[in-house]
């Protein structure tokens, strides 16, 4: 299956936040589906994409200074695909991608139910193809 290409350069409906667009600037190859940017200064930042077929959800830590944890800006944020891949959970089904989501912690959660509709999403998005 080809690597497919997001659309997120122009018209980008994630935003205009600063760490969500270093994660999808990282990884043109993933089609992501959902984004979510939970925190402030020191957060965590939370994805749903599609990559060769199969189910990723990625998960990181950020900060804006040195005090906040990882600096995103300053070379603590992912740069490459295989930096993004390495902080990711692949599913090849979106039961065990939905399983998944569902154990995430209390810590700076993200949005659950968008996240499983992002899962959806890509169902239906691979069975039409």
């Amino acid at each position: 299956m080809p690597v497919i290409k997001h659309q997120h350069k122009i018209n980008c409906p994630c935003g205009e936040d600063f760490f969500i667009h270093y994660l999808i600037d990282a990884a043109p190859e993933i089609l992501w589906f959902n984004v979510q940017d939970v925190g402030s200064n020191k957060g965590r930042l939370y994805a749903v994409g599609l990559y060769q077929g199969e189910y990723l959800i990625y998960e990181n830590d950020y900060g804006s200074c040195q005090q906040c944890g990882e600096v995103w800006g300053g070379g603590d944020e992912p740069v490459s695909l295989e930096d993004v891949l390495k902080l990711s959970n692949i599913f090849y089904s979106p039961e065990k991608a939905k399983e998944y989501v569902l154990k995430i912690g209390p810590y700076d959660s993200p949005d659950i139910k968008a996240m499983e509709h992002a899962i959806n999403e890509i169902t239906t998005y691979v069975q039409t193809k």
